[in-house]
């Protein structure tokens, strides 16, 4: 067992560590709860998304991995270009979490400024999410997508 400097038994990934680094039983439960909802909700809405600004000649991916503090994020990136902007300018719609707070974090980045809200982990669904990345496809990138033509009536 190897400990770390306050005599406390270090992460087993994190190396000698303080315990404090250690996810409570509370911050580890949203982790998981959120990495499902991830990746049941927002990826499949994101992907969607993709493929309709890419049906419409917009070059747009999405990005999902794994941030610095092991938890799964996702973003859908969106490369414009227009008479005022010779070159793609790439806007981000991301979905991150916040372990500590317990909370999912909404960024926005746009020409290299970022914007961001929290919010409960009930928000990440599918309503919200529709709304919102359908929000900043319309106001920060100029471009609209019907994300929800496919659903079905009564949400």
């Amino acid at each position: 067992m190897v400990l770390n400097s306050e005599g406390m038994p270090a992460h087993p990934d994190r190396g000698p560590s303080s315990a404090a680094a250690w996810p409570s039983p509370a911050q580890s439960e949203f982790a998981l709860l959120y990495e499902q909802r991830l990746q049941a909700v927002a990826l499949p809405i994101f992907e969607r998304a993709r493929q309709l600004l890419n049906a419409q000649g917009v070059a747009a991916h999405v990005l999902h991995g794994t941030g610095p503090d092991g938890l799964v994020r996702v973003a859908l990136c969106v490369e414009l270009a227009g008479v005022y902007q010779p070159e793609p300018a790439q806007h981000c719609y991301c979905i991150k979490a916040d372990r500590q707070l317990g909370r999912v974090v909404y960024e926005q980045r746009v020409e290299g400024e970022s914007t961001q809200f929290t919010a409960e982990l009930a928000s990440l669904n599918e309503t919200v999410l529709n709304t919102e990345l359908g929000r900043f496809l319309i106001s920060r990138c100029d471009h609209s997508i019907d994300l929800l033509a496919e659903h079905k009536i009564g949400f």
